[in-house]
């Protein structure tokens, strides 16, 4: 089989395009996909982060990008066809404490167990979790994303002026790809009035 469409079967079967920047590398039996950088210039992560910190602190976890969920699926993968939920659970537990990290360093005084207790009932009735004098909301920001891409594209036009030609020119497109959706983890809590 030859690379090209071996990349082209990896990116159909996992879900990415090259539209998003990352490609496949393929060896032997392996493929990889590299993680993508974050960036916010071509998504509305900014106006979403806007929006959710109105009357709210935020605290802000880890992005998954597509290259996030790529792994998530290689683990449940691995751990079907083994029979053991061991990789699954080690990709979860790891992403869990990179957001633990990052949640923890707001939150020195709670307990990792009373917080991931909150944040669980939060997520589970997707509603306004109450605390002593704070309320607390946990949930996942989605981020449109997309790319700008330019090109010249070849079109004809009729042309001449006593006999009737057809003359080709390119023309100068702009279109906007759709990349896929990152999500982000987050906490979010304010004072009681």
């Amino acid at each position: 089989m030859n690379k090209y469409l071996l990349t082209s079967f990896a990116c159909l079967t996992l879900g990415v395009s090259f539209a998003s920047g990352i490609e496949p590398k393929i060896s032997k039996n392996t493929i990889t996909i590299q993680e993508a950088k974050a960036f916010a210039e071509s998504s509305n992560r900014n106006k979403v982060r806007s929006k959710l910190s109105q009357g709210w602190q935020v605290v802000w976890g880890h992005n998954f990008t597509e290259g996030d969920w790529v792994e998530g699926l290689g683990a449940i993968s691995t751990s079907v066809a083994a029979e053991n939920p061991g990789p699954f659970l080690k990709w979860f537990n790891g992403k869990v404490e990179q957001n633990w990290v990052k949640i923890n360093q707001n939150f020195p005084d709670i307990s990792k167990q009373f917080f991931k207790q909150m944040l669980v009932q939060s997520l589970r009735e997707k509603k306004v979790i109450f605390y002593k004098n704070l309320d607390l909301d946990a949930g996942f920001a989605t981020y449109d994303r997309w790319k700008r891409v330019v090109y010249h594209e070849p079109r004809t036009r009729r042309c001449g002026w006593r006999k009737l030609s057809i003359c080709p020119y390119t023309a100068k497109v702009e279109k906007k790809v759709n990349l896929p959706n990152w999500h982000q983890f987050y906490v979010r809590f304010r004072a009681r009035r």
